[in-house]
């Protein structure tokens, strides 16, 4: 190991004996090594040359050289060299059986090249005079740190919980004698780095990638500080500047078609899932007085109901090889996890446990069944074998439901209130690397993965109603809304990414539609808001199964009378949350899970109903919908 120096050192003369062979003359060994302490390389007395390298001029480098002594006699030993090479001692014994270190050292007072002898007598009879050849390199070119960044940089404005990035390089001069060492890189939110420490070595150079995702509205400006070894410019400054903006939602073009009606029951349809070769879809209907699995042909032929059975029977997808069908049964009493063949049979229970579980998604693989559960006082997502078997928790926190995997079967999609908002999140199947990809206030939910793994769209009341928006689904550093003027849920990707089959209230009932959406490219367009509702509705209560609170959603296309009521199974009213007469428009109300005297209800399955009474007169209009308390 070569060790630099800045000033000529006081070497001490360290000599140690060892057992040789008995002769009768002294005899002259010659080693060299690199490591002064650790005798890892030597170099024999037929070394002819040894060379130093580069050194920065005024600097010191040191070679050790070792002599040693296998006679019976002692032996003495002159050396030589000329400057600006030294060595020390140069004039020494070494008894019988004994090494004598010898420091050399190369301190050049100019940059240039040096070549000088290094002369080595002793009282060897065989080898009096050996010659090594000393060889250094001298610069005057000091480490020295290049940038190549605009100073200040702007970021510009960005949007509010977005997330971007400028790339800036640091370098070190070809002719530098040493690596730059960079000690420090420091910023502060909402600004960060990359990397906090690296080395740069003569002629190199590394990027840096400087984060800006901004907290809240506003202007920022912070100086990102570079602690180095360089001797001119130990510390160099970049101002960075960004600021907020909060748009909302861009708006993305999209090329749409016509919408077909699949089903034309008067009951409520919903949990729609396409069979992987892309010719039915399952989903959820009461039409026959309970919820139950169906199936439906494409282009609306051939309605199958597959469970026939008293018991609820909900969330159904299909298996990759479209043979299988998992879906969530109250068949033995609990919401248990089932596997069915794609025709109705062979109905299996994977969990075979009294908990409550929910949104099962199918491993692109088939092997693998993601689901949510309710075990030990939290929804959490779990992986079962689907085989059935002890199912593995991936999340630990926070109310956590709707696991969707990527089409590589390497991450999960899934909405989650660990942060305290519902957002979609993304982990590895391993349940590492979590990823909150909307960081918003307004509810997110039900993920739906884009075949390339690229996109995930899901549904937000962030704007006027619910819609159907589309993230990025690595960073998600863009969200787009697509422009239907409708109350839409439940979005999910045709297998071949060309069509999107969701279930919309646009005709007053929820029912199952397909929609051709292709993405038309960069092209930001905007879209034109609804104020007021075109007809009234109540949506789904999110999130659903909840503990303790829901939200109810609502709109009114005019003004209207209105009365919110919870009930329990028994017809029972447990409280009303809205006695008044509201404007047209869109309208939430919360529930804390109590009866009207402030006391916590039970869990169990209750129902919401929304009367309205216009008060232009008309006919009083009503809706029910079921919501699940599990505490």
């Amino acid at each position: 190991m070569v060790l630099t120096y800045c000033a000529l050192l006081v070497i001490t003369i360290v000599s140690c004996c060892y057992a040789v062979e008995q002769s009768v003359q002294s005899t002259l060994i010659l080693s060299a090594r690199t490591d002064p302490y650790v005798a890892d390389m030597t170099l024999s007395a037929n070394e002819s040359s040894y060379d130093f390298g580069t050194v920065l001029a005024h600097a010191a480098e040191e070679w050790t050289l070792e002599v040693g002594n296998t006679g019976p006699d002692t032996l003495r030993v002159e050396i030589s060299t000329a400057l600006p090479f030294t060595a020390e001692p140069e004039i020494f014994t070494v008894p019988q059986g004994c090494i004598q270190a010898v420091r050399v050292l190369y301190q050049p007072l100019a940059a240039g090249s040096h070549i000088r002898p290094l002369n080595i007598r002793s009282n060897d009879p065989n080898q009096p005079q050996s010659i090594i050849l000393l060889r250094g390199e001298a610069t005057s070119e000091q480490p020295k740190m290049r940038l190549n960044a605009s100073n200040p940089y702007n970021f510009g404005p960005q949007r509010l919980g977005s997330m971007t990035e400028w790339t800036f390089t640091v370098s070190n001069p070809a002719s530098a004698a040493d690596t730059l060492r960079v000690k420090a890189v420091r910023v502060y939110t909402p600004f960060s780095v990359s990397m906090n420490s690296f080395k740069v070595g003569p002629g190199g150079s590394q990027p840096i990638a400087v984060s800006y995702s901004p907290p809240a509205l506003g202007t920022f400006e912070k100086t990102l500080v570079i602690v180095s070894n360089d001797p001119h410019t130990p510390h160099r400054e970049l101002r960075l500047q960004g600021s907020t903006t909060d748009p909302g939602p861009s708006q993305v073009e999209v090329v749409l078609g016509t919408p077909l009606q699949l089903t034309q029951h008067p009951a409520a349809d919903s949990a729609p899932t396409w069979s992987p070769d892309g010719t039915r879809i399952a989903f959820v209907s009461n039409r026959d007085g309970n919820e139950e699995i169906y199936t439906i042909d494409a282009d609306g032929e051939n309605l199958t109901n597959l469970t026939q059975h008293p018991a609820a029977d909900s969330a159904p997808t299909w298996s990759p090889d479209g043979t299988r069908i998992a879906f969530i049964s109250e068949y033995d009493g609990n919401r248990g996890l089932y596997v069915m063949n794609g025709t109705g049979e062979n109905r299996t229970d994977l969990t075979r446990r009294p908990a409550w579980n929910n949104s099962p998604a199918w491993s692109p693989d088939g092997t693998h069944i993601a689901f949510q559960a309710y075990r030990y006082s939290t929804w959490d997502i779990y992986v079962v074998n689907a085989a059935g078997g002890n199912p593995t928790r991936l999340t630990q926190r926070g109310h956590n439901d709707t696991p969707v995997w990527s089409p590589d079967g390497t991450r999960i999609a899934f909405m989650s209130n660990r942060d305290g908002n519902r957002e979609i999140y993304c982990i590895d199947a391993n349940g590492q690397t979590l990823i909150n990809l909307t960081r918003n206030s307004i509810p997110d939910q039900l993920p739906a993965w884009s075949p390339d793994g690229t996109h995930i769209a899901f549904i937000s009341n962030r704007s006027d109603g619910t819609n159907i928006y589309i993230v990025d689904a690595y960073a998600g550093l863009h969200i787009t809304r697509l422009p239907w003027k409708a109350w839409d849920e439940a979005p999910l990707w045709s297998p071949n990414g060309t069509r999107i089959a969701f279930i919309s209230d646009r005709d007053s009932r929820p029912k199952l539609y397909v929609v051709e959406a292709e993405l038309a490219g960069p092209q930001i367009t905007s879209v034109a808001a609804e104020a007021t509702p075109a007809r009234f509705f109540l949506h789904p209560n999110a999130p659903n199964p909840f503990n303790p609170t829901t939200l109810l959603s609502y709109g009114l296309p005019q003004a209207a009378a209105v009365e919110l009521d919870i009930y329990n199974m028994l017809g029972q009213r447990m409280v009303r949350l809205v006695d008044e007469a509201q404007s047209g428009g869109h309208h939430q109300m919360l529930w804390d899970g109590r009866d009207a005297a402030g006391r916590p209800v039970a869990s169990g399955i209750y129902l919401y109903r929304l009367l309205v009474r216009p008060l232009s007169g008309g006919p009083p209009q009503f809706q029910t919908r079921r919501m699940v308390l599990v505490r």
